[in-house]
């Protein structure tokens, strides 16, 4: 299952995907109507809408290309691979982080996160 809303031009991994709240924010200030985020079958959207750029970022790269990296979790290091990155400001940046062996995705800030070179 995917997210999007009535009137989006992409669909989303995540429901809480900040670029689709922005992009709701985005029209409800230039006056337009907003929808509510539902969910739908990959089937449903996949050949009509776009991928989100942030939240869809691993479906973009195909698992190609990531960038290898160690997150500190607060009592190791874990290995995982750096899918995209956005600046904060402040000299931040955020960084989504995918776990290959479990398959899971993490959003975290440079702080903790060191590239392997």
């Amino acid at each position: 299952m995917v997210h999007r809303t009535g009137f989006g031009n992409a669909f989303h991994n995540w429901p809480n995907c900040e670029y689709l709240e922005s992009g709701q924010k985005f029209a409800e200030s230039r006056g337009k109507e907003i929808s509510d985020v539902v969910a739908v079958s990959w089937s449903e959207v996949s050949q009509k809408l776009y991928p989100c750029e942030w939240c869809c970022a691993l479906y973009y790269s195909k698992g190609k290309n990531l960038i290898d990296c160690l997150v500190d979790n607060g009592q190791d290091l874990r290995p995982g691979k750096i899918v995209a990155d956005r600046y904060l400001g402040r000299n931040m940046k955020e960084y989504q982080i995918y776990y290959p062996e479990s398959g899971e995705i993490e959003i975290t800030t440079d702080r903790y996160v060191k590239k392997i070179k």
